[in-house]
């Protein structure tokens, strides 16, 4: 029997989550990670939950075969700003793979401290 790549979507034998699915899950993914404080909403995610509180999750933008993310977040200590933006980044590459997408360019910005 073949090893199955654990990076190939295809290898569990499901059908990548849903844009929706996946926003909400990349959010929670990045809210889990020890030093994040809160994600900070860009300007689109801020106009369109206008009236509406808390936001739907992360935008994604899929090119091709490959899924991107951009994520602005605020920290509780800077100290270790950096090294929580790198672990935000490895959660959202789990993320993206365990549901079944390809990660691309996952960029994240630290904006605040908390």
């Amino acid at each position: 029997m073949p090893d199955l790549d654990p990076t190939d979507p295809g290898a569990a034998g499901q059908a990548p989550a849903s844009r929706a699915e996946l926003s909400r899950a990349a959010a929670e993914a990045v809210l889990a990670v020890p030093g994040v404080s809160r994600i900070e909403p860009d300007l689109r995610q801020a106009l369109r939950n206008l009236g509406r509180g808390v936001g739907d999750g992360l935008p994604m933008i899929k090119i091709a075969d490959r899924t991107d993310v951009a994520v602005e977040i605020s920290v509780t200590d800077p100290r270790t700003a950096y090294q929580v933006a790198q672990d935000v980044r490895a959660a959202l590459r789990s993320c993206l793979t365990r549901l079944g997408h390809q990660p691309g360019n996952v960029t994240v910005a630290v904006l605040g401290l908390s």
